[in-house]
């Protein structure tokens, strides 16, 4: 290490853990922001591009930046995203709040005007009309996605009817939410850690027109002004990326939000659903109903705090794991048959884009009780799938609880990041005291922490 005066600049402590001085922490931040965008993320994105029959693509490379608030996290992620559109990337933020998704756009626009857009929810105010949220029936889309299906179908179709605040020429509340289009934006901004996790939106995939940011204004300066035009270094902009997005951001997200089942969540009480009527098919009913039944009776018996993995279990004489192994996915693939014969209901409803939300969900109550225990029944499969992996004898995912209600279920389990996010660059920066709970949100593949000491 080499040895300098010291002074109150910043210390910083960079994996492989080589003790570093740097004028600032944010100073340090932005230097391996930018290196990172050099080094991995674009040679990544080429690699994508082009892919090669003889060697597979490898693991998106992931970085952790973990540093204390106040330090400058968020001005070198806005940073971090202008220095990845002028390299030709496309670019995706993900922020906990709106109030926060606008602060940095508008530090992006100061460099990068017209480049960016905040993607507003449904349920979000329309910055246009304050008394009026950007969809005026967020909660019939609610209502849908209780049923199982896309907020969308709230919107209605040509055969159903539309909702009566489609955007049209004429009328005088349209539907803010479907006329957002951010489908041309070097960079999108979106609010909320539960965003990850549902598939980009149409209008903010990349659009068949898209193309990478050229400053008008900028070159209009400098034609006026008679100076020579600059030459910078070409990084994506001689490849066509068939991703929606190049490059991830992830600013202050909270590592427990992709956690489910930890907020004072019912127990999930098997007996109370086993004679429910979870399909018209007999066989599907069978099994479902023999699955929970056998639950009931497995949560009775176990004297631990978390359920055994081993289902149907009565003699020692045979494989034990692979006999249950070949239950619980049999069991989860009929409950997904069994799912999407309920959705194929939902989607007959007459009501769903005229009705308001509690209209809906009132008329829709013995499906949304459905669905709820169908998916119980898949969260418990795979939990149990999960524990023989790992070899446990007790799985912490289900948490066995008695009470005057009777003996339940906690079912804990851990979401999925959304594909189109999960497969492309990411450097996410975060507060967060423990390493271990960012790598809840995200496992980095590699992982620089910069920390002050």
């Amino acid at each position: 290490m080499i040895e300098k005066p010291a002074s109150s600049a910043a210390r910083t402590t960079i994996l492989p853990h080589t003790l570093q001085h740097a004028d600032s922490i944010a100073g340090e931040m932005h230097r391996i922001a930018l290196g990172f965008i050099a080094q991995q993320v674009l040679p990544y994105v080429k690699r994508r591009a082009a892919p090669s029959s003889s060697e597979p693509i490898p693991s998106p490379p992931k970085w952790l930046f973990n540093v204390s608030a106040g330090v400058g996290k968020t001005r070198v992620m806005a940073a971090a995203a202008v220095h990845g559109v002028k390299k030709g990337l496309r670019v995706v933020i993900s922020v906990p709040t709106t109030r926060l998704g606008f602060d940095i756009q508008r530090e992006i626009e100061k460099q990068l005007p017209g480049a960016s857009g905040v993607w507003l929810g449904r349920e979000q105010q329309d910055p246009n009309n304050p008394n009026q949220r950007m969809c005026p029936r967020h909660d019939a889309a609610y209502a849908a996605h209780k049923l199982g299906l896309r907020p969308s179908a709230a919107c209605g179709t040509k055969k159903s009817g539309f909702c009566k605040h489609r955007p049209k020429v004429g009328r005088s509340f349209p539907c803010a939410y479907r006329q957002q289009d951010l489908s041309q934006a070097q960079i999108v901004i979106i609010a909320g850690g539960s965003m990850l996790e549902l598939a980009p939106n149409k209008k903010i995939q990349r659009g068949e027109n898209w193309r990478r940011y050229a400053n008008e204004q900028a070159k209009q300066q400098t034609e006026i002004q008679g100076l020579p035009r600059t030459r910078t270094k070409r990084g994506a902009h001689n490849i066509k990326s068939g991703d929606h997005f190049d490059l991830l951001l992830v600013d202050e997200t909270n590592p427990f939000s992709v956690l489910k089942g930890f907020d004072d969540e019912r127990p999930f009480f098997p007996k109370e659903n086993a004679n429910l009527s979870l399909a018209e098919q007999d066989d599907i009913q069978t099994i479902l109903s023999g699955f929970l039944h056998e639950i009931t009776w497995a949560t009775s018996v176990q004297k631990g705090q978390h359920l055994s993995p081993y289902v149907f279990q009565t003699t020692d004489d045979f494989d034990k794991v692979g006999a249950s192994l070949d239950i619980l996915q049999c069991v989860h693939e009929v409950a997904t048959e069994a799912l999407k014969l309920a959705e194929s209901r939902a989607e007959s409803k007459s009501g769903l884009s005229q009705d308001n939300g509690k209209t809906i969900m009132d008329s829709s109550g013995n499906l949304i009780v459905l669905r709820s225990v169908l998916l119980r029944i898949q969260w418990i499969c795979e939990a149990m799938i999960f524990g023989h992996s790992t070899k446990a004898d007790q799985i912490a995912h289900l948490e066995v609880v008695r009470s005057d209600a009777g003996v339940g279920l906690l079912i804990r389990r851990k979401s999925k990041i959304n594909y189109h996010y999960d497969k492309i660059p990411t450097m996410l920066f975060d507060a967060t005291g423990e390493r271990s709970c960012s790598n809840i949100h995200s496992a980095p593949s590699k992982i620089p922490i910069t920390a002050p000491q």
